[in-house]
């Protein structure tokens, strides 16, 4: 006869049962508890994938999250240069003098009116800037760079530590693009420019700058002063303009 039990609350038939040393042992069947078993064609349930760009705190999150601050103190937000310094500086153009100071109003040298146009000639063509200061002086790299690829005729250490002419900025800096960069958005014409005449020193470069809407003037007759010295602020403006078509000023001559 078939023997039933109660185990742990369900019902099971005695399948065999034997005595071992004053113990019984038997072995039941469990006809109405129900095997669960695993679907091998399932897949496990995956855990829903993390948004890199919501979690700053990892590696492809920071490629996505826009991280750059302002560093610059001595930079007003109502400065008219702000956003020039801000653009130029952002991408790797302009660098302050140290980690929290542009110094705007300070003028600038040839070494590093040379620094600055071997970046935007790299940036243009290589799309970064890779150039690094040299072991013993620090603009030889750049001086190098800039004979090489015709940014300047000479080498001009000689002056590296003295204050850059306007004139000789420009000079410079035309050659830092291809002349196909500066197309003519402003008519400027010939001897319009009241201090700078066409056979002017780097009149040609200055030219350009003004009908490319990278120069305006310094007044509404659009006075260069090309012996006058120029100062950081006034550099991150035209590294803008240069940088940036849509930032190119249009202008009329009076």
């Amino acid at each position: 006869a078939e023997v039933r039990a109660t185990v742990n609350g369900e019902s099971a038939t005695v399948m065999e049962a034997s005595e071992t040393d004053g113990m019984w042992i038997a072995a039941y069947e469990f006809p109405n508890l129900e095997e669960k078993q695993t679907d091998p064609e399932k897949e496990p349930e995956k855990e829903p994938e993390k948004d890199p760009a919501a979690d700053p705190g990892t590696e492809s999150g920071k490629d996505t999250v826009e991280s750059y601050k302002f560093p610059f103190k001595d930079v007003e937000k109502d400065a008219w240069y702000r956003k020039d310094v801000e653009t130029a500086h952002k991408n790797g153009l302009v660098n302050g003098k140290s980690d929290t100071m542009f110094y705007p109003d300070d003028n600038m040298t040839y070494a590093e009116a040379v620094k600055l146009a071997c970046a935007m000639h790299q940036l243009y063509h290589d799309k970064k800037v890779t150039l690094t200061a040299g072991s013993s002086v620090w603009y030889s790299t750049y001086m190098s760079y800039a004979l090489e690829k015709g940014i300047i005729q000479s080498d001009l250490t000689a002056v590296a530590d003295e204050k850059i002419t306007r004139s000789d900025f420009v000079k410079i800096f035309y050659a830092a693009l291809p002349a196909s960069e500066y197309a003519v958005i402003n008519e400027v014409a010939n001897n319009a420019i009241p201090d700078v005449s066409l056979s002017a020193k780097s009149a040609k470069e200055i030219y350009a700058f003004y009908r490319a809407g990278i120069l305006v003037g310094s007044d509404h007759e659009g006075t260069f002063n090309p012996e006058s010295n120029i100062v950081r602020s006034e550099v991150a403006a035209i590294l803008t303009r240069m940088f940036d078509g849509s930032a190119r000023k249009t202008i009329t001559l009076r």
